[in-house]
């Protein structure tokens, strides 16, 4: 019974890339951004976003 972990929402991981995508970050080692799970996602957007 987990609400955090609903559905994944394209349209949330979709906002992800694009603000990766806006800073120039492509790729995560090997794998395309839209291959990246939304932990993956939301970790890298948390280490460009920082000042």
């Amino acid at each position: 019974m987990s609400h955090l972990l609903k559905q994944h929402d394209p349209q949330q991981k979709q906002s992800f890339i694009q603000r990766l995508l806006d800073r120039g970050v492509y790729k995560l080692k090997d794998k395309q951004l839209y291959e990246c799970t939304m932990e993956e996602l939301e970790r890298l957007v948390h280490m460009v976003e920082l000042p």
